[in-house]
Order: C-alpha cells, then sequence, then structure tokens
C-alpha cells in the first residue's frame, strides 16, 4: 500500500488541477464575451464607434491576461512551498533532485511567460495611448467640421434677417416720417393741456389750503366754545347807572383807597387788595390766588381814531349802538418800536380818540417758519401769538382788530418800563348775541409767550385747588360773589367785587351789581360758582 504522504501530496495537486479548470471555465466564459462583442461590432449591431470598440476590447483582453498570470503566479508558489518541505526532502532525496529540477524548469518558463506578459503590456499601454491621442483628435476634427456647418447655416440666417430688417428700417423711415408731422401737431395740444393741469392743480392747491384753514379755525372756535361753557366765562357789559356811579369817582381811581370788605361798590387797585376785602366764608389762600391769577392774564386794550363805523355795528340790517364810552386823551403816545423796546413788535400811533377796553389772555402759541411768514418787518424766525378773549362790542372785523393795542402786566403806575405790548392781528371768534370775542394779537418777544404761558398754567391750577377749597363748602346761591379785574379809563388794573342777581338775568345772561366803568368792557366775570353743575 502506497504511503499516506504520497497520497495527500497527489490530492493536493489534484485539487490545484481542479482549482485551474474551474479559473479556466470563468476565463473562457469571459472570452467568449469578448469575441461575441467583436463580433457583434463587426456585423454593425453596435452603436459604438472603431476607437471605441478597439479600446474596449483591449482593456478587456489585458484584463484576462492580468488574470490568468496572478492565477499561475499564485499556484505556482503553493506548489513550491508544498513540495519543498523538509519531510519530502529527508525521506526521498532522489524525489527532492527531480523536484528541484522541475521547478527550476517550471520557474525558468513562469519567468520566461512574465517577460513576455510585460513586453505585451508595455506594447498595449502604448498602443492605448496612441489611440486616446487620435480619439481626441478625432473628436476635435469632429468639432471643426460641426462648427463649420454651424456657421453655413448661421451665415444663411444672418442674410435672411439682414433683408428682413433691411425690409422693416424702409417701412420704420415712412412711419417716422409720418409720426414726426402727427408729434408736432399733438406736442402743441400737450402743452395747451399741461397748461390746463397746472391751473387745476393750483387751484385744487388753494382749495386744500383753504379748507385746512376753515378746519384750522374750526378747531379753535371748538375748542373755545368748550373751555367758554366749561369756565362760565362771561364779559362786562357797560350799563349806564354803573358808568355814571365811577364817572363821578374817576378822579379818586389812579390812587385807590383801603375800603371795608362788605362795600362792593369800590374798585380796589390790585396792589392794595387784600384777603379782608373778600367775603368771610372766601377769605382763604385759595381765592386770593385765583384772584391774583386772574390779574395777571387780564390784558388792557387800547384802539385810536375813533371811526363813526366803529361806533355803530350793524347787524341783521340793524343799527347798534356801541356801548363803549369815549374817553378824550390829549397828546396820547406809546412809542412801542424796537428802538425803545426790543420786545415789542409795533407801535401805537397818537390820536385825539381813544377807547379803551379789558380783555384775559385764552391761550399763547409759538410760530416757526413752517407755520408762515413772520407778520413784523424783521421776519423773524420765530414769533408768538396771543388769543384774547374780550367783548364782541369792541371790534367788528380782522382790519379793526388791527387797530388795536394789547397791553400786558399794567399792575403799577411805578413800574410803567415793564409793561408789554402786542398787535392786533384777526379775529378768531366773533358772537354779537352772546357778546364773545376772541381774537389774535402778535408779537416777535418769545419770552413774553412763555411767561403768558406760565401764567395760564397758574390760573388753571389756582381754578382746580379753588374748586376743592369751596365746591362743598361753600353754596354759590348764598353768596353769589362776581369779581371783574379791569382797566377803568385804560388805567392800572383795578379789582372790582360784587354780586350775581337772584332772579338771573333775561336771555340767558347775568345780571351781577359789581361796579364797572369805561375800560371795564370785555373783562372777564370770575364767578366761583364751584357748586353748580353745567347744562352742557
Amino acid at each position: 500500500m502506497k504511503p499516506y504522504k504520497e497520497i495527500v501530496d497527489i490530492l493536493t495537486h489534484l485539487q490545484v488541477v481542479d482549482e485551474i479548470h474551474v479559473f479556466l471555465v470563468k476565463m473562457f466564459e469571459e472570452i467568449v464575451s469578448i469575441k461575441k462583442q467583436g463580433e457583434l461590432w463587426v456585423e454593425d449591431k453596435q452603436n459604438l464607434t472603431f476607437m471605441e470598440m478597439k479600446i474596449s476590447l483591449t482593456k478587456k483582453i489585458s484584463g484576462v491576461l492580468y488574470k490568468c498570470s496572478d492565477f499561475s503566479t499564485n499556484k505556482l508558489n503553493k506548489l513550491t512551498d508544498k513540495l519543498t518541505t523538509r519531510e519530502h526532502i529527508e525521506t526521498d532525496d532522489e524525489l527532492r533532485r527531480a523536484l528541484s529540477l522541475n521547478f527550476v524548469s517550471l520557474e525558468t518558463e513562469h519567468q520566461q511567460l512574465l517577460e513576455k506578459f510585460n513586453d505585451m503590456n508595455e506594447k498595449v499601454m502604448l498602443q492605448n495611448s496612441i489611440l486616446n491621442r487620435l480619439f481626441k483628435k478625432f473628436k476635435s476634427q469632429q468639432m471643426v467640421i460641426n462648427h463649420l456647418e454651424e456657421s453655413t447655416v448661421t451665415d444663411k440666417k444672418l442674410a435672411k434677417v439682414k433683408n428682413e430688417i433691411m425690409q422693416e428700417l424702409q417701412a420704420a423711415s415712412s412711419f417716422m416720417s409720418v409720426l414726426a408731422t402727427t408729434v408736432d401737431n399733438f406736442s402743441k395740444e400737450h402743452i395747451d393741456l399741461m397748461k390746463k393741469e397746472e391751473e387745476k392743480d393750483e387751484m385744487i392747491r388753494d382749495i386744500y389750503e383753504d379748507i385746512e384753514n376753515m378746519h384750522r379755525k374750526h378747531t379753535v372756535v371748538v375748542k373755545v366754545a368748550k373751555k367758554l361753557k366749561i369756565l362760565k366765562k362771561n364779559t362786562v357789559k357797560i350799563k349806564k347807572n354803573q358808568t355814571q356811579d365811577c364817572r363821578e369817582s374817576r378822579q379818586a381811581l389812579p390812587e385807590g383807597s383801603k375800603v371795608n370788605a362788605s362795600n362792593h361798590q369800590k374798585l380796589i387797585p390790585v396792589k392794595e387788595f387784600l384777603l379782608s376785602h373778600l367775603p368771610s366764608r372766601y377769605q382763604h389762600v385759595e381765592m386770593l390766588n385765583l384772584i391774583q391769577s386772574l390779574v395777571d392774564i387780564t390784558v388792557k386794550l387800547e384802539v385810536s381814531g375813533m371811526s363813526e363805523e366803529r361806533k355803530n355795528f350793524k347787524t341783521n340790517k340793524q343799527s347798534l349802538e356801541m356801548v363803549l364810552n369815549q374817553t378824550q386823551v390829549k397828546g396820547v403816545s406809546k412809542n412801542v418800536d424796537d428802538e425803545s423796546n426790543s420786545s415789542n413788535t409795533m407801535s401805537v400811533i397818537a390820536a385825539n380818540d381813544v377807547a379803551f377796553g379789558s380783555g384775559k389772555v385764552d391761550d399763547v402759541f409759538i410760530r416757526t417758519d413752517k407755520d408762515g411768514p413772520c407778520p413784523c418787518p424783521k421776519k423773524c424766525p420765530e414769533w408768538g401769538e396771543i388769543r384774547v378773549f374780550t367783548s364782541a362790542q369792541l371790534m367788528y372785523d380782522d382790519d379793526d382788530a388791527k387797530h388795536f393795542l394789547c397791553t400786558f402786566f399794567y399792575d403799577d403806575d411805578e413800574q410803567v418800563d415793564q409793561l408789554k405790548y402786542a398787535r392786533g392781528e384777526r379775529i378768531v371768534l366773533r358772537d354779537l348775541e352772546k357778546d364773545l370775542c376772541m381774537f389774535i394779537c402778535v408779537t416777535c418777544d418769545v419770552e413774553l409767550i412763555r411767561k403768558l404761558e406760565g401764567m395760564l398754567d397758574k390760573f388753571e391750577q389756582s381754578w382746580e385747588d379753588a374748586f376743592d377749597r369751596y365746591a362743598k363748602s361753600v353754596k354759590w346761591k348764598d353768596e353769589r360773589l362776581t369779581v371783574i379785574v379791569s382797566h377803568p379809563y385804560g388805567l392800572k388794573k383795578h379789582i372790582a367785587l360784587g354780586k350775581a342777581s337772584e332772579d338771573g338775568g333775561s336771555e340767558g345772561g347775568i345780571h351781577y351789581d359789581t361796579p364797572t366803568c369805561e375800560g371795564s368792557v370785555g373783562a372777564y366775570v370770575l364767578m366761583p360758582d364751584f357748586d353748580v353743575k353745567d347744562d352742557v
């Protein structure tokens, strides 16, 4: 029986033979596939070009050869490793010598095959490089041919387009000549239309400005009317018996005198007014502050050059005799121009006939260039407007308002150098039935505006303080106190105390026995009726 080791060795070789068989079958299949691809191309059943087909076959054949070379090398190394073991060499020297010769022969053949394969591979790679260069040249040539074909087509299209453009240009030339004539005709009509549109725009702007001015005036009127209803503002109406009483004591008015608090028929200079002049139930600092704050915003009104038109108003085709009496003042002249007093904006024209009245500052406004030009000749960038509340008997229109001069802070004859002035500008509200008038006076003295603004705030605060003090402690029907601050005969401010009548006045007015004089018309009537609810 054969030795076991020999049997194992032979079986190992047979196993290698089986592996070679399997490998060769696979290689045969690949070779058949390569051959079939080439035959299909020859039969024109492949879409590849000649260069693409040649490169594909070369790559696949090279792959088959690489696989065969690697497989043979691996198997030879495996057989060599097994046959050169120490056990075989020791057991059979003769076999070792035979195998050694055989291995040398196989290695020599393998080396020769490897050299041939490498040589063939180099040739294949060189051929591939040449084929790639040729393929690139072919592609480049194909692009040139395509470009030439496209250029030829483009030239034909350009020629066609050129002919079409020439035809269009000829048609456009004739059209432009006709259009030029038409444009000349329409341009004149367009210019006329533009002028008409500009005129319409200007008219619309004027209308909008008028509407805005009317809206502004309406807003002011509504605000003023509301304040009038809330505060129950009333102006002094001169009565003959009251005027006569004051005329008799006119010579004593400038000096004034301390009087008993119960005597309500006297006019008291503001510098001499004391708590003791008030009724006992009002002898508190709150009422004194309220009256003093009213003194601060009381204004002297003066107009010179009395005309028949101002003496007689015409309303509803009926002449109403103006109740304002006149006082002859010879040589009166107040110079308030910029040279003598930089804070004043206007000057008073001397005249033989001068009428006086009183009023109350109702509101103040600081204006700039955005609100319109300054009314003074200097055209100041900032100026002020003062709204004054007075009687409708004093002025009748905007032109008449321009003749009025407002004097502020005339409390004492010893400090006339501290007086401030402003000229009337226009009427905001005038109601003859209610005897109410609001008019605007202007000044370039912005500091005066700010000072008056502070005094208005003080008046409102004093009113609130007095309201808190007396609304629940004093009933109006028991006291019926009325206070009037005015400029009698155009002189310094005086305070007059009186009482309202119990039965009220006719036609919604209020009757009172507070003494008034020439120059008191338009003065504010202060009635501390804090416990009376308004009807509005």
